[in-house]
């Protein structure tokens, strides 16, 4: 009778302390009444004025059209970073305010440059930015292309490291 007892004490204290677990740890979902203001990229790190009412940060899991409703479970904690074909992905830094303004966020087009000089030769993709809360920098993870991925890292032994902006300019 006694191993009953404890067998059963065992299995509620296993119940219940998955539940809990799993209750605390699960990101809360939005509800479906946010909207995009405007078409929103998959991985976007969610910035004021993306979505109406405005969310408190994530993720997007899926591309947004505009004035599409947030699904449930449209957000997450982390973006989701994929290797494409010919491509690197690279984290480097970039000042938040380019990833406030969308142009260092995902699906942005961004340049990496030092000294005025463009070091990849034209724009690249940026698949997901990663800042921490009230830092003024951020860290982008761009989709370098792999025969310059060998340039831009060897950038950086330079006293000026290379940087992420819109336009390359001396």
């Amino acid at each position: 009778m006694m191993r009953w007892g404890f067998l059963i004490t065992y299995c509620f204290l296993l119940f219940g302390g998955t539940t809990a677990i799993v209750v605390t740890h699960t990101p809360p979902a939005l509800p479906l009444h946010y909207k995009a203001v405007r078409t929103l990229e998959a991985n976007r790190l969610l910035q004021p004025g993306d979505l109406t009412p405005e969310p408190t940060g994530g993720y997007l899991r899926d591309k947004l059209g505009d004035k599409e409703a947030l699904p449930p479970d449209g957000t997450a904690a982390l973006p989701t970073i994929v290797v494409h074909k010919d491509t690197a992905p690279l984290a480097l830094p970039v000042a938040r305010e380019l990833v406030r303004s969308g142009t260092a966020n995902a699906g942005g087009a961004v340049r990496i440059c030092q000294a005025g000089k463009d070091l990849v030769g034209g724009t690249v993709t940026v698949q997901a930015a990663l800042c921490a809360e009230d830092d003024p920098h951020c860290i982008a993870v761009l989709d370098v292309p792999a025969k310059k991925v060998e340039a831009v890292a060897s950038a950086y032994a330079d006293s000026k490291p290379p940087s992420i902006v819109a336009t390359c300019s001396n």
